[in-house]
């Protein structure tokens, strides 16, 4: 199996993984579209009023599902934003596009102007970023106050399980990964998401974090998988020899055949902030 180079967010080689999986990662993650759907209905109503951004939108999963719950007349101004061209590229195939305003922008760096949106959403995005804060202190600057931002990471992730259940056949006693690297344990709790929050400008009052769940298929993931099998097993084999990295390629190979004939439930468990500038005085959004 060849294993690919650790990837950090933000690099070429991270850059470079998410434009091959652009063509596929909307169809390989329903559990995205799922936990998008009971998101956006955490957050006020959306009105032909509403200037809405999908920040790191990836091909627009947050995006078509708003389209989805809006009436006709009342389709709010959308506006769209990821680094890869590729996903952006992805968007623009949608029947819906034209309804969007989307480009290629660094979460990092929003070109918006400040106190723009009445409602920002940023979905499974943040804790891939380089500077996680300064993302959020671009989501919190082009907010208007009173408006509320939607932010989502990962508290468990379920298909982690076709890994441990072939790493436990070659070394047992070995450290099991709760996620693919590019997602620092440190995100899988709530201490650092709440911190990250606070410190950009978001007051501990206006800040409710709660869990959603969302239940996958252990052989959904498709060509998706295999574009991040080798993502994770380098993480899993770090510092084995190399007769147990040989082991465990075939017992990994042997674990996603067994799921592709016989799939079980996993879940999926997203973190879901819902968080708002604080108004100034008498204004409504």
């Amino acid at each position: 199996m060849a294993l690919q180079d650790s990837l950090k967010p933000g690099s070429a080689d991270m850059e470079d993984f998410f434009s091959k999986m652009a063509e596929t990662y909307e169809d390989s993650t329903p559990v995205m579209k799922d936990i998008a759907r009971n998101v956006i209905k955490r957050t006020p109503p959306i009105t032909s009023d509403s200037v809405i951004l999908d920040n790191a939108c990836g091909p627009g999963i947050v995006t078509g599902e708003i389209i989805k719950q809006c009436k006709p007349d009342t389709t709010p101004e959308l506006f769209a934003a990821d680094y890869s061209s590729a996903m952006i590229e992805q968007l623009r195939k949608h029947d819906w596009a034209s309804k969007v305003q989307s480009e290629v922008m660094d979460a990092q760096d929003l070109k918006y102007p400040d106190d723009k949106f009445t409602h920002s959403f940023t979905n499974f995005a943040l804790m891939a970023i380089p500077d996680p804060l300064k993302a959020v202190k671009q989501i919190y600057r082009t907010l208007k106050p009173g408006g509320t931002a939607a932010i989502t990471t990962w508290k468990h992730i379920g298909y982690m399980v076709i890994f441990h259940d072939a790493q436990r056949k070659v070394k047992p006693d070995s450290k099991l990964l709760p996620g693919p690297r590019g997602i620092a344990e440190e995100w899988m709790g709530d201490t650092k998401f709440r911190s990250t929050l606070e410190a950009a400008g978001f007051q501990t009052k206006n800040i409710e974090i709660t869990t959603e769940t969302a239940i996958t298929s252990s052989d959904i993931w498709g060509k998706g998988l295999e574009l991040w099998k080798g993502v994770i097993v380098n993480d899993v084999v770090h510092g084995w020899t190399d007769k147990e990295k040989d082991e465990y390629s075939v017992a990994l190979k042997e674990q996603i055949e067994q799921e592709n004939a016989n799939p079980r439930p996993v879940e999926m468990v997203a973190w879901v902030a819902v968080v708002r500038k604080e108004p100034l005085d008498g204004a409504h959004i």
